[in-house]
């Protein structure tokens, strides 16, 4: 498919967030309940967003995130971690990188990207916790999706009417956002190498999912083929 290059990032960066103690217990767990309430409404919505051109089966991947974030998951897990003293983002950072580590070292390719959903969970929850202001992305009429790792979510808050192609610098044809973008018919290849994404931002571009290549600014040739 042919396009144009749109760049994208995750709301927010557990990386950068420091471990952190906190003596208002209290405050902490009332920030945590409003970051998951909006965590769980953003998820309905891209669910819902998508539920026409998915099978259940595929649309139950939303389903799983919000799943996650109940009191027998994750958002348990935060809860614990926050009254044995730590911050709301801090047990953030804790909860799921523990998560991340243990799918990491798994031998199985399918349970090994789960550690993707891990970090796309987390960081829609810090973009809550951290109260931004969500940034506004522009898409072109024909636009090909590229991050260091596009996500299930980010995926699903693009206009899927003008996606034409989806690029991802880390994942596998088994993460979640690569089985959403071919059940919606849109080339998707991952894994890509030598790529200075960040110069080719709005320049045109062709995905080809079949043989897991992309073209930066191709010639007429190579547009004809």
């Amino acid at each position: 498919m042919h396009g144009k290059v749109v760049l994208v990032y995750p709301h927010a960066d557990l990386a950068s967030i420091p471990i952190t103690k906190t003596t208002n217990i209290a405050e902490e767990l009332e920030i945590l309940a409003a970051a998951l309430t909006a965590a769980r409404e953003d998820l309905r919505k891209l669910r819902d967003k998508l539920a026409a051109s998915l099978t259940s089966g595929e649309v139950a991947i939303f389903d799983a995130y919000t799943h996650m974030l109940d009191d027998n998951s994750i958002g348990g897990e935060l809860v614990r971690c926050i009254k044995s003293g730590y911050t709301a983002q801090s047990s953030l950072k804790l909860v799921i990188n523990k998560h991340i580590s243990s799918f990491n070292v798994m031998e199985d390719d399918y349970l090994r990207e789960r550690a993707t959903d891990l970090k796309d969970i987390g960081q829609k929850l810090l973009k809550h916790l951290q109260q931004r202001s969500k940034k506004i992305i522009a898409y072109p009429k024909d636009s090909i999706l590229l991050g260091e790792e596009v996500t299930a979510s980010v995926l699903a808050e693009a206009p899927t009417a003008s996606l034409r192609g989806v690029v991802s610098i880390h994942g596998s044809k088994n993460s979640h956002v690569a089985i959403l973008a071919r059940a919606l018919g849109i080339p998707v290849v991952m894994g890509v190498e030598r790529v200075d994404f960040r110069c080719i931002s709005g320049q045109e571009a062709i995905v080809d999912g079949y043989n897991g290549r992309i073209y930066i600014q191709p010639n007429e040739q190579v547009k004809q083929e």
